[in-house]
C-alpha cells in the first residue's frame, strides 16, 4: 500500500481523510472531490511525490499550512467548497502549478495571499464573511489581534498623526489595511519612513508572527530595539536607521534567519555585535554604522555567506579583522573607518578581491599596522593613526 502511486476516494462521502495516507510516500496522484471533508490532516504535507490533488465539492473552510510543502505538486483543485481563507504557504508553490482552480467558494478580500489575487477575482466567490478572530473592515478579512497592534502603535504618535497623511501616519488603523500590507487577513509590512514618529518600538510587534517587512526609517524613534523582534521568523527587511534608539542589538538577533536587509544606522547603538549575526545566512545588506558599538567583530561574521554591503563605519570597534573575513565572497563594499580597530588586515581578505572584482574596503582612521596584503594598495588602508595613541574615536 505505501508504493501506490495514485489513489481515488471520491464520491465515497467520506468526512475525514485517512491517517494512513500519510505513509504514502510514493503516491503522485490524490482524488478526493465529491465528498463531505469538512478539514485536510496537516500531514498531507509530507506527500512530496504529490503531482495531483483533487479535493473540489467537499465542505473545506480551510487548508493546511503544510500544502505548501507539496513541491511536486502541478495540478490543485479547491473547486466548490466552503473556503473562507487560504494559507500564504501556497505561494511557495502557486507558479509551478499548471492547474489551480478555487471558483466557488466564499473567499473575501483578503483572505487569500497577494499571489492568487487574480486566480481568486478571476472565479466566481460568495464573500461568506471572515474566518475566527477576523474581522470585515475596508472590504478585506483583517486578524484582529494584528490591527489592534497596529492602531496602538498609531495611537503612541499622536504628533504625527495630528499633521495628517501623507506627512504623518493615520488615525486609524483601518487606511492601513490594503493588498499590500495584508495577506490572507495577516499583517506582512509595516512601512512609516519619515512620519515624525516619536515612540518607541513596542514590544508587541514581536506578536505579529507574519511580519516580513518593517520599515521605520528617518523617524524620532527612542528607546532600545525590543527583544521580540528576534521572534519574527518571516521577517525579510529590517529598516530602523536614522532614529534616536538606544541600548544594546538584542542578542539573539541571529534568530532572524530570513532577514535579507538589516539597517541600523545613525542610532545611539552601544555595546557588542551579538556573535549569533553569525546565523543570518539569507543577509545581504548590512548597515550598523553611525553608532556607538564596541568591541571586536565576531569571528562568525564569516558566515554570512551571501553578504553584498556590510557597513560598520563610524562607531567604536576595536580588535582585529577576524581571518573569517576571507568567506565573504559576495561581499562588494567592506566600510570599518572611523573606529579604534587595530592588527594587521589579514591576508584572507585577497580572497574576496580575487573573486569579486567589485569589492572596495574603506578602512582609513583606525590603527592598523602595516604591511597590509599585497592585493591591497595604500590608497585602500588610508590614513592610520599611531596604534600607540589613545583612539579619538573613544
Amino acid at each position: 500500500m505505501n508504493n501506490l502511486e495514485r489513489l481515488r476516494l471520491n464520491s465515497n462521502k467520506l468526512a475525514s481523510v485517512p491517517v494512513s495516507i500519510v505513509n504514502m510516500s510514493n503516491l503522485e496522484q490524490l482524488w478526493l472531490q465529491n465528498n463531505q471533508l469538512a478539514n485536510l490532516p496537516d500531514e498531507i504535507g509530507v506527500l512530496d511525490s504529490l503531482v495531483i490533488l483533487r479535493i473540489d465539492n467537499n465542505l473545506l473552510e480551510s487548508v493546511p499550512e503544510s500544502v505548501g510543502s507539496l513541491a511536486s505538486l502541478k495540478e490543485l483543485n479547491l473547486d466548490n467548497n466552503e473556503l473562507i481563507s487560504l494559507p500564504v504557504s501556497l505561494c511557495d508553490i502557486y507558479n509551478d502549478l499548471d492547474y489551480f482552480s478555487v471558483s466557488n467558494n466564499k473567499l473575501c478580500p483578503g483572505s487569500y495571499p497577494i499571489c492568487l489575487t487574480e486566480t481568486v477575482n478571476g472565479g466566481s466567490q460568495i464573500c461568506g464573511g471572515c474566518p475566527p478572530n477576523f474581522f470585515f473592515i475596508e472590504g478585506y478579512c483583517a486578524w484582529e489581534s494584528d490591527y489592534n497592534i497596529l492602531q496602538n502603535f498609531l495611537d503612541l504618535n499622536p504628533e504625527s498623526q495630528s499633521l495628517g497623511e501623507p506627512a504623518g501616519v493615520p488615525n486609524n488603523a483601518s487606511r492601513c489595511v490594503n493588498e499590500y500590507w495584508w495577506h490572507s487577513g495577516r499583517l506582512v509590512e509595516i512601512t512609516f519612513q519619515h512620519k515624525q514618529l516619536t515612540s518607541i518600538i513596542p514590544e508587541s510587534f514581536g506578536l505579529l508572527d507574519k511580519l516580513e517587512i518593517l520599515r521605520l526609517t528617518a523617524n524620532y524613534l527612542s528607546g532600545s530595539i525590543p527583544n521580540s523582534l528576534t521572534n519574527l521568523e518571516n521577517l525579510r527587511t529590517l529598516k530602523l536607521s536614522s532614529n534616536n534608539l538606544s541600548g544594546e542589538i538584542p542578542e539573539n538577533i541571529g534568530a532572524l534567519t530570513r532577514l535579507d536587509s538589516m539597517m541600523l544606522g545613525d542610532n545611539l547603538l552601544e555595546g557588542n555585535i551579538p556573535e549569533s549575526i553569525g546565523n543570518m545566512s539569507s543577509i545581504k545588506y548590512l548597515y550598523f554604522d553611525g553608532n556607538s558599538l564596541t568591541g571586536s567583530l565576531p569571528e562568525s561574521i564569516g558566515n554570512l555567506e551571501n553578504i553584498v554591503i556590510l557597513y560598520l563605519d563610524n562607531n567604536k570597534l576595536t580588535g582585529e579583522i577576524p581571518s573569517s573575513i576571507g568567506n565573504l565572497l559576495t561581499l562588494q563594499r567592506l566600510y570599518l573607518l572611523n573606529n579604534c580597530m587595530t592588527g594587521e588586515i589579514p591576508g584572507e581578505i585577497c580572497n574576496i578581491y580575487d573573486s569579486n572584482p567589485d569589492f572596495r574596503t574603506m578602512l582609513h582612521n583606525n590603527r592598523f599596522v602595516l604591511p597590509q596584503p599585497d592585493c591591497m594598495s595604500d590608497g585602500h588602508i588610508g590614513y592610520q593613526f599611531d596604534p600607540h595613541v589613545e583612539c579619538p574615536f573613544n
